[in-house]
């Protein structure tokens, strides 16, 4: 099982990551996991235009939290305060769950998380989520904006989950499993246990899978360079 966090930003955060994306052969995408842009509602920010304006009138004063240094919540704050030409502080966790936690104490003003992992807060009215950070807007939260519906133009991040296999499997072994895959997919059941998680079912063929990863690969590097992210 694979992830974009781990298959498409570690080769680029390690200097030694044991592994290579040649390594791996992509068989068969399975979901994806909307994020959020999401804040304490004590910030008095409705929208992301409000957010961004608060930003940038208070320079390094609004900090994000994210699961720790070059995880996808630390660089999609890369990618937002760059898009949004504001100077955020960011405050590496151990783990998205205590950054969440302090978001909902107001130690920190926001997080950049998966939907999923904070929709009963949202639903409660602990936390307001301001925007997706995918292209379009995720059939589970089709409330919630994009945040180029609200000018920040440039930003499509949507992590998927996928089977990969040792590279060098016969491409037909591929195929079978990949066909195997996307007939599950296609189920209503499946789709309906995918969404009730806050998962939206992710199907395409091994060489677009392929595409995908290489695509990943060359964003988050660019990314992680522009963070100055490391961990060895």
């Amino acid at each position: 099982m694979g992830y974009a966090g781990t298959n498409s930003i570690n080769p680029a955060l390690y200097a030694k990551p044991g592994w290579t994306p040649q390594d791996l052969a992509p068989v068969a995408t399975l979901a994806s996991v909307p994020f959020a842009l999401v804040v304490n509602p004590s910030l008095g920010t409705a929208s992301v235009e409000q957010f961004v304006a608060l930003a940038r009138s208070k320079p390094d004063a609004v900090g994000y939290g994210s699961a720790g240094n070059g995880s996808v919540n630390h660089l999609l704050g890369v990618m937002f305060a760059g898009a949004a030409g504001a100077q955020m502080l960011h405050v590496p966790y151990k783990g998205a769950a205590p950054a969440i936690t302090d978001l909902i104490g107001g130690q920190v003003q926001a997080v950049f998380t998966s939907l999923p992992s904070v929709a009963q807060f949202v639903q409660r009215g602990q936390l307001r989520a301001l925007a997706v950070t995918s292209a379009g807007r995720s059939p589970a939260f089709p409330d919630v904006p994009t945040l180029a519906e609200a000018g920040l133009k440039g930003i499509d991040v949507n992590p998927w989950f996928g089977l990969l296999a040792p590279a060098g499997t016969p491409a037909a072994v591929v195929q079978r499993v990949n066909a195997d895959v996307n007939a599950l997919l296609a189920t209503a059941e499946v789709r309906e246990r995918f969404a009730a998680s806050g998962a939206d079912v992710l199907s395409m063929s091994p060489e677009r899978f392929g595409e995908l990863m290489r695509e990943d690969l060359a964003k988050w590097a660019r990314v992680v360079r522009e963070s100055g992210a490391r961990i060895d």
